[in-house]
Parts: structure tokens; sequence; C-alpha cells
């Protein structure tokens, strides 16, 4: 009994929808009216689908180096001893920078990149 109920209210439901469109619609050989669709703007992915996979490769990329850079640097241990305040009596009279201190510069950089770039890629929802 209940297959049948169900049913019997699906075949209503088209009734029930004619009963509210306007009469013209529902007279033969009629037009609809020229209403304007609203404008839905596409996603930034579709719109902008170099720009978008440019953003992917190049986060992927930063990530990529930046475990790169990560693994290549040595620990900061020794410099903590009595005589220094965390590791500063080197940098006293400092010429040019050293290797870590220059993969240091870099990983900072890489870091700040990394960072924007996924502030980006979350903004446009690539």
């Amino acid at each position: 009994m209940p297959a049948v109920f169900l049913l019997a209210q699906a075949s209503a439901i088209p009734k029930a929808a004619a009963t509210l469109l306007p009469k013209a619609v529902l007279t033969p050989g009629a037009t609809l009216p020229a209403v304007p669709l609203p404008y839905v703007t596409p996603p930034f992915n579709i719109a902008h689908p170099f720009l978008a996979h440019s953003l992917g490769a190049t986060f992927i990329i930063l990530a990529l180096v930046m475990i790169v850079l990560m693994g290549v640097q040595t620990t900061k241990n020794e410099g903590l001893g009595i005589g220094s305040i965390g590791g500063q009596r080197e940098s006293l009279y400092r010429g040019r920078l050293g290797r870590d201190e220059q993969l240091a510069r870099i990983t900072t950089y890489v870091a700040i990149g990394f960072v924007v770039f996924g502030f980006i890629i979350s903004l446009t929802g690539v």
C-alpha cells in the first residue's frame, strides 16, 4: 500500500508545479519572457587555467626547495656556551656571510614565498 501512495504523490508533483507557472508559459505557441540570467563568475581555476596551474606548480617547487634546504642545513648547537648569548659571539665581527648564513637567508626567503603562495592559493580556491 505505501508504494501505491508514493506513486500517486509522484504523479501529482508535475500537476502542482504546472499550477505555479504563469499562464503565458502554459498556452501553446507562447514564448517565454526575456528575463536576463544573472551572471555567475566561473571558478578561478576554470577562468584562468594557466595561472592556476602556474600557482600550483610554483607552490610545489617551493615546497621541494624548502625540504632540500632544511635537509642541507647544519644544526646551531655549537654556539650556546656560557661566553655567548644565543650563539651571537661570532656575529659581532662579520665580514662575508658563510655557507650556513647564506643557506639560512635563502631558506628564510623561500619560506616567506611558500607562505605567500599558500595564502594566494587558498584565496583563489585552486
